[in-house]
């Protein structure tokens, strides 16, 4: 959201001469978040209960398990539980009149996902992966990190890089996801070490020597004196 402020107050800026002070608050932000939920309230004047991983407005949309391991199902629209239905051999649930809309789903949630559930936990998540695939239906498994960072996706797009620091050598570190056309992100200091900017910055900060010493010796600060 800050983001987003600077670049509304920027485009202003150019179009105006004026400056912008910006406000972005962590509460508005977390509501703001909220999305979905908020606007359940809003609208109807009750309060969501806890959905866990599911969609709180579409249905079904949440995780599933399959007899190996979990997978994410994202049915968002009509057609999509329809090749659904097809997709689990289960044609018939796509003209039950619980579940023709969205909105019929929703109501019979509770109804209508434990078939589901049942029918994807039948089966390994390789074999209903690259069949929901082949309907158009948004899915895919859980990973771990290990493996999302060990993701094909994820090499081929050099998301996990090297930065070299002279006291360790090569160290692995995430590419910033922003990328230009034109031009490269350049990455130019690894990670520091625990306390390696805090003497430049109390220095700055008109803080003497002696006193961050002090501070040193008493384990307030870390790092060295540069």
């Amino acid at each position: 959201y800050a983001s987003v402020g600077i670049l509304g107050a920027y485009t202003r800026a150019r179009e105006t001469g004026q400056g912008e002070f910006i406000d972005v608050s962590l509460l508005d932000s977390q509501l703001a978040a909220l999305a979905n939920q908020a606007s359940n309230y809003l609208v109807s004047g009750k309060s969501p209960g806890l959905a866990g991983n599911a969609h709180p407005n579409i249905v079904p949309y949440q995780v599933f398990k399959t007899a190996d391991e979990a997978i994410v199902v994202a049915v968002g629209n009509d057609r999509q539980f329809a090749a659904l239905c097809r997709v689990i051999d289960r044609a018939e649930l796509a003209t039950d009149p619980r579940f023709l809309l969205n909105s019929d789903r929703v109501s019979n949630r509770d109804a209508l996902v434990p078939l589901v559930a049942a029918e994807l936990a039948s089966k390994p998540a390789d074999y209903w992966l690259p069949r929901l695939e082949a309907g158009s239906i948004p899915s895919g498994p859980v990973n771990t990190i290990a493996e999302a960072l060990n993701d094909p996706h994820v090499s081929a797009r050099q998301t996990v890089m090297q930065m070299q620091r002279d006291d360790l050598g090569k160290v692995p570190g995430l590419r910033s996801p922003v990328r230009f056309r034109n031009c490269e992100v350049e990455h130019h200091r690894a990670p520091p070490r625990l306390g390696d900017s805090t003497w430049a910055v109390l220095r700055e900060m008109g803080l003497p020597d002696a006193e961050m010493e002090a501070l040193a010796a008493a384990g307030v600060i870390a790092g060295e004196s540069p």
